[in-house]
Order: structure tokens, then sequence, then C-alpha cells
């Protein structure tokens, strides 16, 4: 009975307070001039978590109109708008929202337990404040000097620049282009055995006047860079091995020192187009991979595939029926501009309005006490069951259109009408949560994704069957990247050819993982995720939304 009564006196005063900030949202609509909006349903994609030495900062334009608007209306004051998310979870962290303009300077700080996901927040500058500033270019800067990774918040962006553009999107995850040259694919691998002095490994490169016009294409600034996959044998290696690329007379090497290479990650060696032009001038080209160690047992290897279509490879002139695993890129990232999702306007007052309003408090407030009290009671059981990362497992099920009834059911209704509603509200563009970091998820299975030549630390534990599900297996493990103490918030997992196959949410608790390495910070490595049932049987990366950090599975 205590419970019930103390459920009902806070329904009581919630009935309140919501309908005073409806109200609120309401007179904003009413009296509000807005001057600039962008679409919120253009290619929207989230920038990442905003934390660390990370800030969104907007150029946005303080039109004529605007000023025009402040002089000529009972204006209370302006707003800027971003729609932000909070990757459905309670965030405690400090951010600072600020408009500039030169030396010119307005800022306020927020908390992120205030934002709602996939919301507009407001920011409201006040009137005498926005008169310091200019007709022209502003920024608008949003940044926290105490969110981490699982406690930040990010905002939506969209391709269209027409009102500005963000100028550091450096560490967010855009969608971008990495030029592919020429790669083959990872089947059927093996290693080619100790690289030790007297190993010469020779592969002819059919020439191409395809690659001849790529490479002509590109800008003469541009880098590219050929990526030998290579292995140690998971331990510490001596010596030294050169990568040669020759054609014609000329040539491009790199010496490689044994004792730096990373298990089963790319060797790179990059020289200007001009150079590689050289090099495919005369069609046919070749890789040459000569080593100095002299023991066996301290010498790395290189990895090759039963894919040839890319020339056929000899060791110690003897031809091997496998190519080895290497790919010829352009090192520049083509990213697309982008700006966030937001809205400039002004706020005028109008009592006439705000009395209508406040009486509409009045008789909501009435009508609703008793619902929202009896709601309160008959949930206030299962309010504190519900789990950030069981509820992000299950949203992200539900954008693959995943049917994995254990999880869906402890979230959302019966699964059958809620995928069906989903797919509805992803037609007429409506955002839904845990489309996260990655967009419309389903559009992205088979898209091609060619990630970094950097491993990260973790393991595959477990791929299990999905009851009543045919189309996708369940994928769990953890993944920790030492190098920044950090997990990932987002993965893809990607086949050896490079497409994508399967997608996974990060920052699951693994207190195990934490204390296996005697390091706290360890804890949220644990992920889960979909993989194509088809592809459970196959060799694919788990690959870090962020960082392009990686892990494989097999370990091989």
């Amino acid at each position: 009975m205590i419970k019930k009564y103390v459920a009902l006196t806070i329904a009581g005063l919630l009935t309140f307070i919501l309908p005073w900030l409806a109200a609120q949202d309401l007179l904003r609509g009413i009296d509000s001039a807005v001057i600039v909006r962008l679409p919120r349903n253009v290619e929207n994609t989230p920038a990442g978590g905003i934390y660390g030495d990370r800030v969104v900062s907007q150029e946005i334009d303080l039109t004529e109109t605007l000023f025009e608007e402040l002089d000529e209306r009972t204006t209370e004051s302006a707003f800027v708008t971003v729609l932000m998310a909070t990757y459905a979870r309670s965030n405690d962290s400090t951010y600072t929202f600020s408009l500039s303009q030169g030396q010119v300077t307005f800022s306020m700080e927020f908390s992120a337990a205030d934002v709602r996901d996939n919301s507009l927040m407001t920011f409201t500058i006040p009137k005498e404040e926005l008169l310091r500033f200019k007709p022209g270019t502003a920024v608008v800067d949003l940044f926290s000097r105490d969110a981490i990774p699982g406690n930040a918040l990010t905002v939506w962006l969209t391709k269209d620049t027409s009102n500005g553009s963000i100028a550091d999107t450096s560490w967010m995850n855009l969608p971008f282009d990495t030029q592919i040259l020429m790669q083959t694919p990872r089947t059927e691998m093996v290693p080619a055995g100790a690289l030790i002095e007297g190993v010469r490994i020779r592969q002819r490169i059919p020439g191409t006047e395809t690659l001849r016009s790529e490479l002509i294409a590109l800008n003469p600034d541009y880098t590219v860079c050929l990526d030998v996959l290579a292995a140690t044998y998971a331990r510490t290696n001596e010596g030294e091995f050169n990568v040669v690329v020759i054609g014609g007379e000329s040539t491009i090497s790199r010496t490689v020192d044994s004792e730096t290479l990373i298990d089963n990650a790319f060797v790179s060696m990059c020289a200007p187009v001009s150079d590689w032009l050289s090099i495919v001038e005369d069609g046919e080209w070749f890789i040459e991979i000569l080593s100095s160690s002299t023991r066996t047992a301290h010498a790395p290897t290189i990895w090759l595939t039963s894919d040839i279509s890319n020339g056929i490879v000899s060791i110690n002139d003897t031809e091997q029926e496998r190519s080895v695993v290497f790919s010829l890129r352009v090192e520049e990232d083509m990213r697309v501009a982008v700006s966030s999702v937001f809205s400039l306007g002004v706020k005028q007052r109008s009592v006439g309005q705000s009395v209508v309003l406040n009486l509409f408090v009045v008789i909501f407030t009435l009508f609703s006490v008793f619902m929202i009290g009896l709601l309160l009671y008959c949930n206030s059981g299962s309010l504190d069951s519900m789990r950030d990362f069981d509820h992000s497992l299950a949203s992200l099920a539900l954008s693959l259109g995943v049917r994995d009834e254990a999880t869906l059911r402890n979230i959302f209704p019966p699964e059958e009408k809620l995928l069906d509603n989903y797919e509805n509200e992803l037609e007429f563009g409506i955002p839904v949560f845990r489309q996260k970091e990655f967009g419309n998820l389903g559009r992205k299975i088979s898209e091609k994704l060619v990630y970094g030549n950097s491993l990260a630390t973790g393991h595959v534990d477990r791929i299990s069957e999905i009851e009543n599900e045919e189309l996708y297996v369940k994928v769990e493990g953890w993944f920790y990247d030492f190098d920044t103490d950090s997990s990932e918030e987002n993965f893809y997992l990607v086949n050896n050819v490079y497409e994508i196959v399967g997608m996974a949410i990060g920052l699951k608790s693994r207190p195990d993982v934490a204390r296996h390495f005697g390091n706290s910070r360890a804890e949220y490595s644990g992920y889960v995720g979909y993989l194509l049932s088809n592809e459970k049987n196959n060799s694919f990366a788990v690959v870090g939304e962020n960082t392009g950090k990686y892990i494989l599975n097999p370990d091989i």
C-alpha cells in the first residue's frame, strides 16, 4: 500500500511538471520564427560519441533576416536547436554549447541527462547576447571535458551543407570512399613459410590499362600504398625483410624491421602517384619479398591466398598456384562534407496565448493525474528491469530485422508487430533508436568495407543459433584496444572479400576480461551482434567502427 501511495504522489508531481513543459514547447512553436532549418531525413548519420578532445564545430549563418526579426518583432530571445542522441541510455556528463564570431562568444553548460534520445535540444540565446553578433558566419561548438565512452552524447549529421558545414570531421564516423585500385580476396589462406635468408618470394602482376588509367586520374599529390598481409607466428622475431616493387627500370622498396611487426596485420609500402605510374608504364610489374633473418624460429611470414586472379606467386622460382595477399589503395580518405542537423530562429512573447496554455495545463493535469499514477503503480516493478545494453541489442536486432525473440521480448511488445511497425517507420524516415552509428542498418549488409591495418586484442567467444531465425546467428566476444586503453561502441563484421556480413554492439560488461588483464577500463569490452548465417563457418573480421582496428575469427 505504501508503494502505491508513493507512486501516486510521484505521478501527481510529474503531471504538474510535464504538461507545463509541454505547454512551453507548444508556446515556442506558436511564437517562433524559424530562419534556418536543415532536413532531418537526408542520409542522416550519427557523428560518434562526443568526449575527450572531440568537438563538433559547426559553421552557422547569422542571416540579415535573423537580425531583422530581432528589430521588428517583440522578441524574447533567439534559439538554436540541434538533433541529438543518447544511445538510448542515461548519461550524466556535462557539455558546453558556445556560439562565437571573432572575439564575441556566448556559451552555456547543460547536462547530458536533460537530452532525450533522437530529439531536438534547444539552446536559448538572450536577445541582448545575440545583438553583440553581426550578420555573417559564426561557429557553434559542442564539447565535453568529462564525458567518456559509454557516458556520452552524439549529434545527427546530414549531407546538406547549404547552411554551413562541420570543420573538423577527422574523428567522426563519416561516409567515405577509400579507393581500392587492386586487391586479392582472402580465401583458403596459408602461410608462405618462414622468411629466412635465401628465401625469395616473387609474384608477377599482369598489367592492365584500367590500373594505369586510374593512376593517371588521381590527384598527383595523393599517395598510393601496397599492403601485404604478414604474420609473426604470435612471437617476437628478429632481422629484416625487404618489400620491393619492380616495373621496367623503376623500383619502389621498403625495409621492414621484423621485430616491429604485428601479427596478422598489413605491411604498407607507400609512394607518390608518379612513382607508381613509372612502375606500371610497361604493363606487367612484380612484387618481391627478400629476408635477412637467419633462424627459422625467429622469422616472420606472409599470407598466401588460393585466389590467383592477380597473378601466381613463386617461392625460390617454384610456382605455388597461390597469390600473395595484397591490396593497392589510395591512402587518402575522400570524405563527404557534412553538417549537423540544426535550426535557427527567434521567439517572441505572447501573453494571450500563455493564458490559454496555462488553462490547458490545469485541465490536462486533472485528467492525467490518475492515469499516470495508475501506470506508475502497475509498472513500478518493471521499470528497474530494463538495462541499457539489452535495449541496445534489441534495437540492433530490430534494425536488422533479426527475430531474436529471447532478446526482443524483454524490451519490446510482441516481435512480429514491432518489426512490421519498424519497417513502416524506416519507409517514412522516422528516426528510431539504435540506428546508432550505422544509419539504416539493413542497407549496409553486403556493402564493401576496407578496414585498417592495425589489430586490436580480443576474441570471438561464441557463435550460436537463434531460435526461429534462419538468416542470422548471434556472435559474442570481447574487443579491446590497448593503444588507446578503450573499446568501441559499434562493430562491423566483415568477410574475407571485405563485405559487411553483420554488425555488433559494444560496451557490454565483461568483468572477467578486466580481471584477466588487471585493467578496470577493460570491463566494458564485450560485444554482441548478428552475423549472416551463411558466413558462420567462414573467417571474418570484427572491425571497430571508429578506429578501423580489428580482430580475426578464427585467429589465424
